[in-house]
Order: structure tokens, then C-alpha cells, then sequence
């Protein structure tokens, strides 16, 4: 009997996280403009903020889908020229913008609201920031966290950074370890802005055990920004191989099966070349996560350099050992080639 009961309770509590999973992936549009929202976004207001209308439920309305498919195939055609970058090289602008648009026909076509061009570009550019000028030594993890347009133009105050933070970084906020904000709302002009905003201790640990950095003495902000400072300094570069946020913030994540279609379009045509641009010796190139690995296997990427996600968690205790044991072998790896 307890058994069962058990088991009935795992089976309802599997079924309550497949609802607010469905519940947190839904569409809601509005019929008039056509502007989409998020279910997080249609709970502050049911109506569009744009025209006031209100929003119905994509899958409520075959029209409304159609109106939106085409609204947003029209939004995607953006002037290149027109989105300025400091950081990010010309050259990738089209790259991008060919693998987003292909990304996001596919979100879209699965019920997910894809992140706009300019936050991919926003990421871009907080990451070419922190390219080493020598890159000795490659991270390439699955992608950064979901940002939407809004929390995207968040700034960070400038006047809030510490004195060892780079005065010329991008301040524009998006949900990746480049971007002192993320996870930091005190420096930010507009957190409440931000839907969820808890940073991403896994990756920033990941670089110190890297780099075996123990800086002492020194305030969070000052630590964190001494940590990148380090990283880029060592000649370690982190890159994502989707364009898209696979992590949509909460614990919540997209569907393997949609990650495992859109992870080789950004691969292909814009992640592969920076790395062949780049010139760097495969054996310096590592995978982290072990769905990346597999998903990007035989496609330039060597059996062994990989490592699980810093935040894996298993049942059995022997992927713990084997996590470690990897962790330890990246680690090694990079401190012989970066000399530390």
C-alpha cells in the first residue's frame, strides 16, 4: 500500500512539473499587433502594452499563430548595419544573423518565444570584450541564460563597477558570466526589471578552479571582476556553442530534442569558424557539458576534452568521481598549457 502510494505521489508530482513547464513555454498574442509575451509577462498584464489588447493563448488561435509566424519572420529582416557593435567583428554580423533567424523559425515552430537578434549580439559582445589577446586555451559550453528584450536594456551604472573592472566593457545586461550584472541587481539601473536574476556561481567557479585564483581581501565585486580580469589574462576564452538560450532561467531548459537541432546551426555557421579563425590546436578546445559533447561529436570536437556542467547532479555516487576526475583533467590541461 505505501508502495503505491508512493508512487502515485511521484506520478503527480511529475505531472505538476509537466504542467508548469508547458505553462512556462506557452505563447500568449496579441490578435491586433501581433506582439508576443511570455506567460511570466501575461501574468503582470493580460492586455498588450503596446495597443491594450487582450492577449490569447497561441494555441487557442490558428490565425493568431499564422499572424504572429509572419509578424515575426518581417521583424527578423533586420538592417546588419543599423545594430552597432565596439567589440564583435563585422565579419560575424551575418553568421549571427543567418544562425539566429534559422534558430528561431525552429523555437517558434516548437511554442518558444525566441530571444530577439540584438540580444545576441548584446551576448556576443560582452564576450568578444573578454577575448584574450593570445587565446591559448577554449571553453565551449552550451549557451548563455534566456534574456529577454526588456531585461536586455537594462544597464549596469557604471559608477557602481569597483576600480578594477575595465572601464571601456559593455554595460548592457544579459544573463552570462562575462556580465558583471548578472547576478549583482546593486549595480544595475532598472532590477526589478531582470524576472530572475541569481548569477552563475557554478561558471565563476569553474575559472577560479581553472586559473587556481585565490585572491584574497577583496570585496565580491572586486573579486569577481579580478577573476575575469585573470581568465582573459591567462589566455582563456569561454564560447557557447548555440547562439540561443537553451537555459530559460528557474531550472526550466528547452527540450533536448529542439537543443539537439538548433545547437548545430550556430555550430556550423558561426562558432566553427571563430574557432578555425582563431587557429588554435584542438587539444585546447574542451567541451563543457556532456550533452554538447555528444551532440557536437565527430564535428571537430576530440573524444576526451570534455567535462559534465559545473551544476551536474547525479543519483549514483560514480559520476561524481567521474565529474571530479574530469575536472581535474581540464584543469591540469589548462594550467600546462596557459602556464600556471
Amino acid at each position: 500500500m505505501r508502495i503505491r502510494e508512493t508512487e502515485n505521489a511521484k506520478s503527480q508530482q511529475k505531472h505538476r512539473s509537466q504542467q508548469r513547464q508547458a505553462e512556462l513555454s506557452r505563447l500568449y498574442l496579441c490578435r491586433k499587433c501581433g506582439e508576443s509575451y511570455t506567460s511570466q509577462e501575461r501574468n503582470q498584464t493580460r492586455f498588450c502594452k503596446k495597443c491594450g489588447t487582450w492577449l490569447t493563448a497561441i494555441s487557442n488561435s490558428h490565425q493568431t499563430s499564422s499572424r504572429f509566424m509572419q509578424n515575426a519572420e518581417k521583424s527578423s529582416q533586420i538592417d546588419l548595419s543599423s545594430c552597432k557593435t565596439r567589440f564583435l567583428p563585422e565579419k560575424y554580423k551575418s553568421r549571427i544573423a543567418e544562425a539566429h533567424q534559422r534558430g528561431a523559425h525552429i523555437l517558434r515552430n516548437a511554442g518558444f518565444i525566441p530571444e530577439p537578434l540584438e540580444t545576441a549580439f548584446l551576448v556576443e559582445e560582452h564576450r568578444w570584450f573578454w577575448k584574450p589577446e593570445e587565446v591559448k586555451f577554449i571553453l565551449v559550453a552550451e549557451s548563455h541564460v534566456y534574456t529577454s528584450a526588456e531585461e536586455s536594456r537594462v544597464k549596469i551604472v557604471r559608477q557602481r563597477l569597483p576600480k578594477n573592472f575595465p572601464k571601456n566593457a559593455p554595460l548592457n545586461f544579459v544573463k552570462l558570466v562575462y556580465c558583471l550584472g548578472y547576478g549583482e541587481p546593486d549595480i544595475l539601473d532598472f532590477p526589478e526589471k531582470i524576472a530572475n536574476n541569481p548569477g552563475t556561481k557554478d561558471y565563476i567557479d569553474l575559472f577560479r578552479k581553472c586559473i587556481n585564483f585565490k585572491s584574497q581581501c577583496l570585496k565580491k565585486l572586486e573579486w569577481k571582476s579580478e577573476l575575469l580580469n585573470a581568465t582573459k589574462e591567462k589566455g582563456i576564452w569561454l564560447l557557447d556553442a548555440s547562439l540561443h538560450a537553451c537555459a530559460l532561467g528557474k531550472r526550466q531548459r528547452l527540450p533536448s530534442r529542439i537543443v539537439k537541432k538548433i545547437l548545430p546551426i550556430s555550430w556550423n555557421r558561426y562558432v566553427k569558424p571563430v574557432l578555425d579563425d582563431t587557429k588554435i590546436d584542438q587539444d585546447f578546445v574542451w567541451i563543457v557539458g556532456k550533452g554538447v559533447h555528444e551532440t557536437l561529436e565527430g564535428k571537430y570536437i576530440r573524444g576526451s576534452n570534455w567535462v559534465y556542467q559545473p551544476n551536474a547532479r547525479f543519483n549514483n555516487e560514480t559520476f561524481y568521481e567521474v565529474k571530479r576526475k574530469r575536472e581535474f583533467e581540464l584543469q591540469r590541461a589548462i594550467r600546462r598549457r596557459c602556464k600556471i
